[in-house]
Order: structure tokens, then C-alpha cells, then sequence
């Protein structure tokens, strides 16, 4: 219990980073890179196409969340 009090109320909480940035967000609840992960485990897929395929679908959110130059 002190140790929760402690974390929760005396130190600073920091934020993980992507509640920052949505498509960070969509990319974590999704779970691209665990998805790629099992594909490699479960299905014996290869580790170079499996992460291709993630980062095409990395690439597909961040299309969605143009960012703006300032």
C-alpha cells in the first residue's frame, strides 16, 4: 500500500508517449508488432516478412495522422 501511495502521489507520473500521438495509439491497440510476433511463433512465418508486413501497416495508420509542419 505505501508503495502505491508513494508512486501514485508523491512522485511525478509521466505519461507513456503515445498519448501524445494517435497514431502511435492505433498502432499499440492494434497490436502490429505482437501480431507480427505470433506470426513468426505460431505460423513459422519468416522474421524479414513479418516485420514488412508490420511496418506497411505502421505506415497505413501514420498516413491517417498527417502531421502538420509548423
Amino acid at each position: 500500500m505505501v508503495a502505491y501511495v508513494n508512486r501514485s502521489l508523491i512522485r511525478l507520473t509521466v505519461p507513456n508517449f503515445w498519448v501524445f500521438n494517435p497514431a502511435i495509439a492505433q498502432v499499440q491497440s492494434e497490436h502490429v508488432w505482437q501480431t507480427a510476433w505470433a506470426e513468426i511463433m505460431e505460423q513459422g512465418a519468416k522474421a524479414q516478412d513479418a516485420v514488412n508486413k508490420a511496418f506497411k501497416r505502421v505506415e497505413e495508420i501514420f498516413a491517417n495522422y498527417p502531421i502538420a509542419s509548423a
